[in-house]
């Protein structure tokens, strides 16, 4: 059963020539300059290596694979140099394939047609859209102080009830004592804290203010 077109074929051809003559798989090349088509392959840490490849006519398709066969070891080091499809694999190709179709006609491969060529290389795009994406571009001026109303309410709080703002000038205060006033009870009984030289603060009994009735005076 046919898988491929004649077409379709000869793109694949095309497109595997290429691995050889300017790609991973230079070192495939046939010392006459005969067509070959092939293409390289290497798994995780070198620890496989291969290259397959075919020529058009009178021939077969070859595969030459490297690798350890009884374990994953990588070749990392062989004669120097790490193990590649490119490397050793194609250029044990090209050397066997040189004694192997030396006396053989191997013809060439049909090229594909352009127009398809150019389809499947370069898909038309015309009917998907290309959506352009806004750019927002964002200022921020750090030469004014930033307002009040940017702090945020949970930043700086606000007392219900704003202390009671004194109206007389601190030029025109009466600095000078007043009469004693007995403290009330609630007063007297709360410590009086007050800092000092040592390391935290001294707690200090409650005064005791005494009170004496006005003599008579008769």
């Amino acid at each position: 059963t046919r898988v491929l077109s004649t077409n379709e074929a000869a793109i694949v051809n095309r497109t595997l020539r290429s691995v050889v003559e300017e790609g991973s798989g230079v070192k495939a090349q046939l010392r006459d300059g005969r067509q070959v088509a092939g293409k390289t392959g290497t798994t995780q840490n070198a620890r496989d290596a291969w290259f397959v490849g075919y020529t058009p006519q009178n021939c077969c398709v070859v595969a030459i694979w490297m690798g350890f066969a009884s374990s994953n070891k990588p070749m990392t080091e062989v004669h120097g140099r790490r193990v590649t499809g490119g490397a050793f694999p194609a250029d044990i190709f090209g050397r066997f394939m040189n004694e192997q179709v030396a006396n053989l006609s191997t013809g060439e491969f049909a090229e594909p047609d352009q127009a398809a060529l150019g389809e499947v290389i370069q898909p038309k795009l015309q009917s998907q859209p290309v959506k352009k994406k806004k750019r927002t571009t964002t200022v921020v001026d750090t030469s004014l102080p930033p307002d009040a109303t940017d702090v945020p309410n949970d930043a700086v709080p606000i007392p219900e009830t704003a202390p009671p703002i004194d109206p007389v000038p601190a030029g025109n205060r009466d600095l000078s004592p007043g009469p004693a006033q007995a403290p009330t009870q609630a007063e007297s009984s709360k410590p009086v804290v007050q800092p000092n030289s040592g390391v935290g603060p001294v707690e200090v009994a409650p005064p005791v203010v005494v009170v004496e009735p006005a003599a008579s005076s008769g």
